[in-house]
């Protein structure tokens, strides 16, 4: 399977939008949940566009995916919400769909993001459950799968 990908963004660029976004709104987010969100976004985009938000691949943590440079870059916060605002770029194409997706994301509990992203069949079970793979990569092709099962 031929992976597209949807836009010229990396995963820390919509990281630091996605953190930028929630501390301009006065309900920032926890590394938690930011690994989360950056993970149903790029599940949302690609059932909804058929291609991926970004390049990065995710890897099977115990809490679910997780980009790793996004998680080191944001972990000296540890469980609490990031605090900061970049000035990062996004075009006018792909951001309502950013903004709405950050927004009713950031609304649920990071545990719920990370319950809901533990489902049976997910990429994250299988890398990590069902091949044993703890911190092993998820292919962006099993994303895709798992989207376009999304999308029928």
């Amino acid at each position: 399977m031929k992976v597209q990908i949807g836009t010229e963004y990396s995963a820390m660029e919509i990281a630091e939008y996605a953190v930028s976004r929630r501390y301009r709104h006065d309900t920032p987010i926890s590394n938690l949940q930011l690994q989360k969100i950056l993970y149903f976004l790029q599940v949302i985009h690609a059932s909804e566009t058929g291609e991926l938000l970004f390049a990065d691949q995710f890897e099977a943590w115990p809490y679910g995916p997780v980009i790793r440079d996004v998680y080191v870059e944001f972990s000296d916060c540890g469980g609490f919400p990031i605090k900061r605002e970049f000035d990062t770029e996004i075009n006018d194409s792909i951001r309502p769909f950013l903004d709405a997706g950050v927004d009713m994301l950031a609304e649920k509990s990071p545990w719920e993001l990370v319950r809901i992203s533990h489902a049976e069949g997910s990429p994250w079970d299988v890398i990590y459950n069902q091949k044993r793979l703890h911190k092993g990569i998820i292919p962006n092709e099993l994303i895709m799968q798992c989207a376009s099962e999304v999308s029928e």
